[in-house]
Parts: C-alpha cells; sequence; structure tokens
C-alpha cells in the first residue's frame, strides 16, 4: 500500500462509524493504482451480527482492483468490532458490481443502439477503464468511463462518459427529467450547457451523463479565482429559472426546509452542547421569521445549487446533478449558493469577507437577469436553514479541520446570514 487517505466518514453517535478510504495500491513493477476501501464500527454486542449481514450477500464478488483479485471481498477485524468491505462489494447496491465492470460496459455498447449512438459510432472499444469519482455506500456510486480505439479512425469520438448508479429505480425519473430539460433548452435556451444524460439503463439502475470536464467552482475558491466565475455562475441560474421544462415534480416547500432545518439544529445542538444556547436562539429566529406561505414565483430549480455542483473550465460553468430538478422557487436555488458560498469559510476555511463580497456579486447579478423580484429578507431565511444542515452534516462527517472551524463561527455565520446588508 502506497498510501492511504479518508474520504468521507458517517457517524451517527452511539450506533456506528462508517468510514470510506481511498487506498492507493502499488503492484511489483511499481504500476499505482486506487481502491475504496468501507469500514464500518459497531458497538462489540452486535459487531459481528452486523457483519453476517454483509458476509450472507458476499456470492462471487471480488474486488474491482485488479491487485486484490485474491483478497476476500469482505472481512471481520475483531479487535476493531469493524466490518470492511471492498469495493464494489455493497450490500445495500449490489447492481453497483456491474455498474463497476468494464465487460458489462462492453456489453451494452454491442447490445444497446442508444449507447453505442451517444458514443458516436458503432465500433466497440478497444480499452475501457474508468476512474473512482465519488461513492456512497448504499447511496450513489460515481464512475467517469474512459473508452479507447487507439490508432483506429474511430480516435475522434468521445473518449469518456459518467456513470452514476443508485440504490433503486430511481436512476430512470432522474433521466428522465434531465433529458426533457436538455431537450428543452437545447429548442429554446441554447446558452444553458450542461452535460446531457446518454443512457439509461434499468438493469444496473445507472444513468450515463456526458463527461464535461472542468474544475468544481469550490475548489476554485481554494486557489483563489473563485470570485472570477460569479457572474457567470448568476447567469446560468438566471438562464435555468426563465427557461420552461414541462412535467417536473413540485420542489420541497417552505415548511420542508423549515422541519429539516430544525432537526439539523436539534440534532448540533445534541453533538455541540457548548452551542445549545446559541442552536435554541437560532432555531427560534428561524421558527419566528418564516417566510409567509404565499404564491411565490414557480420556474425549473436545480434544488442543489451549490458550488460544488458547479465546474469550470476555459472560461465555462456549467451545472451537475440534477437529482433534485423540480419546479419551485427559484429564491431556494439561490440561497442554496449563497449558503454553499459562505460555508466554504468552514470547508475550506476561505475568508468570510471574501465569501461575502462573492455571495452579495451573485445576487446582484441574479437579479438583474430574472423579472421577479429578489426578496432578501427570504433568500436570507432559506440561506440560514440550509446552513444549519450543513453545520449538521460537518459533525455527521466527523471532519475534523471544519468542526474546529464551526466551533469557532458556525453560529455568527448563520447570524450574519440574517443581518446581511438589504
Amino acid at each position: 500500500m502506497a498510501a492511504c487517505a479518508i474520504e468521507l466518514v458517517y457517524y451517527k453517535p452511539h450506533r456506528h462509524c462508517g468510514v470510506l478510504y481511498r487506498a492507493t495500491l502499488r503492484d511489483r513493477a511499481a504500476a499505482e493504482t486506487e481502491e475504496w476501501v468501507f469500514g464500518q464500527a459497531f458497538a462489540p454486542e452486535i459487531g459481528r451480527q452486523r457483519f453476517g449481514y454483509l458476509e450472507a450477500c458476499l456470492g462471487d464478488v471480488r474486488p474491482a482492483c485488479a491487485a486484490l483479485r485474491d483478497v476476500a471481498a469482505a472481512g471481520y477485524w475483531d479487535d476493531l468490532h469493524i466490518a470492511v468491505s471492498l469495493f464494489p462489494h455493497d450490500r445495500k447496491m449490489p447492481m453497483v458490481r456491474r455498474a463497476a465492470d468494464p465487460e458489462y460496459v462492453r456489453h451494452v455498447l454491442q447490445t444497446h443502439p442508444e449507447a453505442g449512438e451517444a458514443m458516436g459510432g458503432r465500433a466497440t472499444p478497444v480499452s475501457i477503464g474508468f476512474d473512482r469519482l465519488k461513492y456512497m455506500p448504499g447511496k450513489r456510486c460515481v464512475l467517469r468511463y474512459h473508452l479507447g480505439w487507439g490508432d483506429s479512425p474511430e480516435r475522434g469520438r468521445r473518449r469518456s462518459f459518467i456513470s452514476k448508479t443508485y440504490p433503486d429505480g430511481g436512476a430512470r425519473q432522474v433521466f428522465e427529467r434531465l433529458r426533457g430539460a436538455c431537450d428543452a433548452w437545447r429548442a429554446r435556451d441554447p446558452g444553458i450547457d450542461v452535460p446531457r444524460p446518454l443512457v439509461a439503463l434499468e438493469d444496473t439502475h445507472s444513468n450515463w451523463v456526458e463527461d464535461w470536464g472542468g474544475t468544481p467552482l469550490a475548489a476554485a475558491f481554494a486557489t483563489g479565482d473563485g470570485e472570477a466565475h460569479i457572474e457567470r455562475a448568476a447567469a446560468l441560474l438566471a438562464a435555468i429559472h426563465r427557461s420552461r421544462v414541462d412535467g417536473l415534480p413540485a420542489a420541497p416547500d417552505r415548511d420542508e426546509v423549515l422541519r429539516t432545518a430544525v432537526e439539523a439544529l436539534e440534532r448540533y445542538a445534541t453533538d455541540v452542547p457548548e452551542h445549545a444556547k446559541a442552536m435554541t436562539e437560532l432555531r427560534q429566529r428561524i421558527e419566528r421569521e418564516a417566510p409567509a406561505s404565499l404564491e411565490s414565483t414557480r420556474v425549473p430549480i436545480h434544488g442543489a445549487f451549490r458550488a460544488e455542483q458547479l465546474l469550470v473550465r476555459d472560461g465555462r460553468i456549467t451545472a451537475i446533478d440534477f437529482d433534485a430538478l423540480a419546479f419551485g422557487d427559484p429564491l431556494q436555488d439561490v440561497a442554496e449558493f449563497i449558503a454553499s458560498l459562505r460555508y466554504l469559510e468552514v470547508g475550506m476555511g476561505r475568508p468570510r469577507g471574501e465569501l461575502a463580497r462573492a455571495a452579495a456579486a451573485f445576487c446582484e447579478q441574479y437579479a438583474a437577469l430574472v423579472p421577479w423580484r429578489c426578496d432578501p429578507d427570504r433568500i436570507a431565511w432559506y440561506a440560514a436553514g440550509y446552513t444549519a444542515n450543513k453545520m449538521h452534516s460537518t459533525i455527521k462527517h466527523l471532519d475534523l479541520a471544519a468542526i474546529a472551524r464551526l466551533i469557532a463561527s458556525g453560529p455568527s455565520l448563520i447570524q450574519q446570514l440574517f443581518e446581511a446588508p438589504r
């Protein structure tokens, strides 16, 4: 093993702790490859029982990484009471085994005409491999597949795509909504540049989507280049909101936003008792200042328009992850972006002044591009609720550096969202 990093933590106090590792392995020829390893720690009295559930559905699964093909896909460490599984073994999402198999991709390309057409032709690629982008055990798996045709005339075709696998049949609904939206945008709003869905695969609950490339906007802020993209982000969101897309479901309403925010504040107060008094005051303020449930503008909204869901490349910007695409209040998207931007202070240690300046520029540009009123009080209320969820998520994922910053400035960040100049 050449290296090992913690990629994500799922922590529920007094219940269990799951840790996703990204291990870098080096073979005898000094070639390196990566693999996901998921460890779940349980209380000693139930650890073996929980591992039994994992082992029972193992079957003939082998690790995806060639360097680990002779290693068992799951095991139990008695001294730590941890059940360990190697990708792609996933008890709650067994179909990821096929979705992460290059031979399955080859089979799809050969047997699904729409898949071959999406890749630009009929010839089967010579080589198929994938990069591990994001894995949430039991919930989502995102891979970037690379297709190679060597030096054949096919070399100008698309060489990569994104494969996203879900735990249930919801993948088809996500695919159909995004395809309908992309068709509408291509016909009426060509300036909306988002990765198009390519193929929906029922047998693996997977969707293939164009690989747009680029760098996350959140990462651009980490290098000091984030503010340069703010106006383009506002223009993209305004264009999506001004568009017409039929057949979308209703987005979560004000009451749902309030409920989830209150639950997050209660859990956070339990986990961080030194902030309990401040969280009680914030909860009372969020409940007291909830906007009236009046009829407001309803438009197509992204549903998760965050800095980490935007990609930038060569002076262009796009949004990804349209799973929550719906018909709702456009100011929810605006507030979600503001909350994600301001929370980079906690998540990445960015200066509060820089982020406040970028947030103000985003709101100003967006307001200039839409015909409806951008009520600052409504935006602030939504942003405070979304920030409450992010605070609880930071604790749940045990990001120690972020937790230290959260303890220092979390409550004041929400207060500032409420009290920003109007």
